[in-house]
């Protein structure tokens, strides 16, 4: 059949490959066609009819199963709407007495907390009767502590002089009841911080009770705060603190375990930064305005900041005389007490930085850059090594970092840039490349004009760390540096294309000399700008840190190659001027020398040359004059004279050739037309002229060779000899 049900269903049925298919059957007519078509709507239609029937009788099937669904449903609901209400009547009894058990557990722990609470209250009350008597007996005891009579204040009261017996016991008594002192200190301490935690955590209750034990432990914090400052005093501050301290090696004894107790009870009460403050005015802030003053800042000069240093070393000093013993006490104990206490960096550091901004604002405010690079190396230096001793480097340089940020560096930046330009464009001014230092035999000198050796000075200034050099501002001293290159170059290059003469100075000329030592001074300087490494230069930019920063280097590494090959053009082009200066000066008169070479030949009967002109041995003296005050410069030099005098030659040769052959030809027409009878026959000055232009180059060739120059690869030379070894007619050609 065409139609064919199996066909149709198919994945891969396509409508027009079958069209095409049936086409190409010569069998399949319209009439087949139709009457099978008709039988494949009359089979599809019985096909639904019968999958609707089906359908239908499925229905009919489930309706009649659901008839009775409802009432089924409604006799297992029944006994469950039963259970329900009989489990929420039970929940109706029980809630009551469920109720009231847990209000009765509620009144039990909050009675319970309240015992606990009072219990805890009556402890701390103890305790706090406890401390209260200790601190009633510290103040009476209080002339047992070692504490040399200094009151808070930092004034001090001096005790009659006693004899050293009397002293040694005194000590040894006052030691013994140190050491007691500060065990009943550190134990108030710890009872008073137990008290404090407790009212701390039923600050929220509002009790009579605890309100009392808050205000009395606010009194004895206070008072245990002025003992443990006594003793502390006692333990830190020296006899007299107005006295010099201890030098060199001398250190100042103190009691590991005293002083250790009493920081532990300042960390037990939670006053570690009433114990630095102490530290701070008892020990340190004495020392510092005694030593930190307007007279021995300038050191004499007023304004030069010349005694910061001697300052800062005496600081030095009493930190390892006076602080360091206490500094090595703190950091050997094991209690935490480091991270707490920063004697160096949090009391030595921030007192500097205090006293400097503001009573000696003169260091970073100073006009002059001498002035501001001393004192901020010397502070920096200072830092550096007080956090070599901090318990806290970190925060120590944080305290330099926030010290140097008062230097305004872009000031400094402005004097700098103003101190080398001015350096060297005064140079440069005065120099006009005549001004030359005068070398000596052991003396290595790397450049000989004075503006190129005040470049180089004024360019390694910018890297000079004692001097000059300041990491903040390396980007800024690596501009100017090549600020300095730039202007070094563009003067030397208007120098560059000035005339030049061979010896004397006329007006607007410069001698040969002058010019092969600028060409030279340029042509070391570009060498050292290649072999710069730009590694170091990235670390004087970025002080030395390890950064990874392609785009800087590059740069970098243009900006040298740029002026590098600025230099280079300026040496190329000095040695050309030299060159086409020295060639001009060698063919100077050459054209009067062979035309009174042609007087002698022409219409005579004077006899052949023999022997070359007078003049030729001369033609290379102002090269030889050159070679003798310069013996090492490259024989290329010689070669470009020689082939601007071979070149200058033939063209004045030919010319004079070609002006003699017509007039010889002129003359021998006139005489020929006159005296037709007669010989009208003449030497060939020409001739005579081309021998001696023959004999005159092989004497020039003679003095090229004494000078060093190989004529044999000088072309113009070549073409100069060929032109009078050819025919008479190929001599008068071009």
């Amino acid at each position: 059949m065409l139609f064919n049900k199996g066909v149709f269903v198919s994945e891969n049925f396509d409508c027009e490959m079958w069209l095409r298919e049936l086409r190409k059957d010569p069998d399949v007519t319209l009439e087949r066609l139709l009457n099978e078509l008709d039988q494949y709507i009359e089979e599809l239609n019985g096909t639904l009819v019968a999958m609707i029937e089906d359908d239908y009788s499925s229905f009919l099937k489930l309706s009649s199963m659901l008839v009775n669904i409802d009432s089924m449903v409604a006799v297992l609901r029944e006994p469950l709407v039963g259970i329900n209400e009989k489990v929420e009547n039970l929940k109706d009894i029980l809630r009551g007495p469920l109720e009231e058990q847990k209000q009765l557990k509620r009144e039990l722990a909050s009675a319970q907390f309240k015992r606990t609470l009072l219990e805890l209250n009556c402890s701390a009350w103890d305790s706090l009767c406890k401390v209260e008597n200790e601190v009633e007996r510290f103040k009476h005891n209080q002339d047992g502590i070692k504490k040399q009579h200094y009151e808070i204040n930092g004034k001090e009261n001096r005790n009659e002089i006693k004899t050293s017996s009397e002293k040694n016991s005194t000590e040894n008594e006052n030691d013994s009841t140190c050491q007691s002192t500060t065990v009943d200190l550190e134990r108030a301490a710890q009872r008073l911080a137990q008290v404090m935690f407790i009212t701390s955590q039923s600050e929220h209750h509002d009790m009579p009770l605890l309100r009392q034990i808050a205000a009395r432990t606010r009194g004895l914090e206070k008072s245990l705060t002025e003992q443990l400052e006594h003793a502390l005093a006692a333990e830190i501050v020296p006899e007299d603190v107005t006295d010099e301290f201890s030098t060199g090696n001398e250190k100042r004894e103190v009691n590991k375990d005293a002083l250790t107790r009493i920081l532990r009870s300042y960390v037990a009460i939670n006053k570690v930064n009433a114990a630095n403050e102490v530290i701070r005015r008892l020990l340190i802030l004495p020392i510092l305005e005694k030593t930190f003053t307007f007279g021995r800042l300038d050191g004499g000069v007023r304004g030069s900041c010349l005694g910061l240093g001697s300052m800062y070393s005496d600081v030095l000093k009493f930190v390892i005389a006076e602080c360091t013993p206490i500094v090595q006490v703190i950091k050997a104990t094991n209690e935490g007490l480091a991270e707490q206490f920063d004697l160096v960096g949090n009391g030595i550091g921030e007192s500097v930085h205090e006293i400097l901004i503001t009573n000696l604002t003169d260091v970073f405010s100073s006009g002059v850059a001498d002035t501001l690079h001393y004192s901020y190396t010397a502070t920096e230096a200072f830092f550096k090594v007080l956090s070599r001793i901090s318990l806290n480097p970190d925060y120590t340089m944080q305290i330099c970092k926030r010290t140097l940020a008062n230097w305004n560096l872009d000031v400094y930046l402005e004097l700098r840039t103003l101190e080398m330009m001015t350096s060297l464009e005064e140079t440069l001014e005065e120099s006009v490349l005549e001004h030359i230092w005068y070398m000596h035999d052991n003396e290595d000198v790397p450049y000989v004009l004075a503006s190129t050796r005040s470049l180089w000075t004024n360019f390694l200034k910018c890297r000079d760390k004692e001097k000059i050099f300041l990491q903040p501002v390396a980007a800024g001293l690596f501009k100017i540096s090549l600020q300095l290159l730039h202007c070094y170059t563009s003067w030397a290059e208007d120098g560059s294309k000035q005339s030049t003469n061979l010896n004397a100075w006329e007006q607007d000329k410069v001698p040969c000399k002058i010019r092969v030592y600028l060409a030279k001074d340029c042509e070391s300087l570009s060498q050292r700008l290649l072999e710069t490494e730009v590694n170091l230069l990235r670390g004087y930019i970025y002080g030395g840190r390890e950064i990874n920063d392609d785009d800087c280097e590059d740069h970098i590494s243009r900006a040298l190659k740029s002026i590098s090959d600025r230099l280079l053009v300026v040496s190329e082009t000095c040695f050309d001027t030299i060159k086409k200066s020295l060639g001009e000066e060698c063919v100077e008169g050459l054209a009067q020398h062979l035309k009174s070479t042609v007087g002698i030949y022409r219409l005579s009967n004077h006899k052949a040359p023999s022997k070359a002109s007078s003049f030729v041995s001369t033609i290379l003296k102002p090269y030889k004059d050159f070679l003798e005050e310069h013996p090492n410069e490259s024989k290329d030099m010689g070669v470009n004279v020689v082939g601007h005098v071979a070149k200058e030659y033939a063209s004045q040769a030919n010319k004079i050739c070609e002006e003699v052959k017509n007039t010889e030809a002129a003359l021998r027409r006139f005489r020929k037309n006159k005296n037709k009878d007669k010989d009208s026959t003449l030497p060939s000055t020409a001739e005579s002229l081309k021998l001696q232009f023959k004999l005159d180059m092989q004497e020039l060739r003679k003095c090229a060779i004494e000078v060093g120059v190989d004529v044999e690869n000088i072309s113009e030379f070549q073409r100069l000899e060929k032109l009078f070894e050819s025919s008479e007619s190929d001599t008068v050609q071009s």
